[in-house]
């Protein structure tokens, strides 16, 4: 049985697909769940008993009117009128796996000890593209235990070019030739 977040982002999909819209309404969710992210209080306001369905549909108008797919304003209120704001961020990941499907985009996180830059991300993502056949669309997530180095996420490949993970192939070799 599909999830109900997975539903919701199907009906958008679909809806931005017939429009052909794919990649604008996609780069117009990314902008609303970024700022849900950076503002979880938004889900909470959504989530209200205390509001009418007036009041937070005015919120989203007001908070996202920068949004210019008025489809998307549109779908956070249904999913607010229905009582399922807090499957929203679920939603708009579902939505964008749907949209980096039918782009033939593959979503990836490089963890590394420090902010990279756009141009080292770039430089990354062409490279893993060029590897794996795909167009490599990746985020940056710091992870201070890597101690160095970077680690690949993409769906269920690894690349790890850490320094925990250099330390521990050479533990393993050490090991092994002194048996």
């Amino acid at each position: 049985m599909e999830s109900l977040p997975k539903r919701y982002a199907q009906a958008l999909y679909s809806l931005a697909a017939e429009k052909g819209q794919v990649e604008k309404y996609q780069e117009e969710a990314k902008k609303v769940y970024l700022s849900l992210k950076e503002n979880p209080g938004m889900v909470h306001l959504l989530s209200s008993y205390f509001l009418t369905q007036e009041e937070k549909d005015k919120a989203i108008d007001n908070v996202y009117s920068s949004v210019k797919e008025e489809d998307i304003r549109t779908f956070l209120k249904i999913i607010s009128k229905n009582g399922r704001a807090y499957t929203v961020l679920a939603f708009l990941r579902e939505f964008d796996k749907e949209c980096n499907e039918a782009l033939g985009i593959s979503a990836g996180i490089v963890y590394s000890t420090e902010a990279l830059t756009a141009a080292q991300m770039a430089e990354i993502a062409e490279a893993i593209s060029k590897k794996e056949g795909i167009k490599a669309e990746l985020t940056n997530e710091i992870d201070k235990s890597l101690l160095g180095g970077l680690k690949i996420v993409m769906g269920d490949k690894v690349y790890d070019a850490s320094l925990v993970a250099a330390l521990a192939n050479l533990k393993s070799s050490i090991i092994q030739g002194g048996k």
